[in-house]
């Protein structure tokens, strides 16, 4: 299905943008 390949890359680019953003928090809070 068309529908489910899209729902999931979806979902991996939702869960991909949340790791850097949460990487680049962490990155800093280290720095300061």
């Amino acid at each position: 299905h068309k529908d489910v390949n899209t729902t999931r890359k979806h979902y991996a680019a939702q869960t991909d943008s949340r790791r850097r953003s949460a990487a680049n928090a962490v990155s800093l809070r280290s720095k300061s």
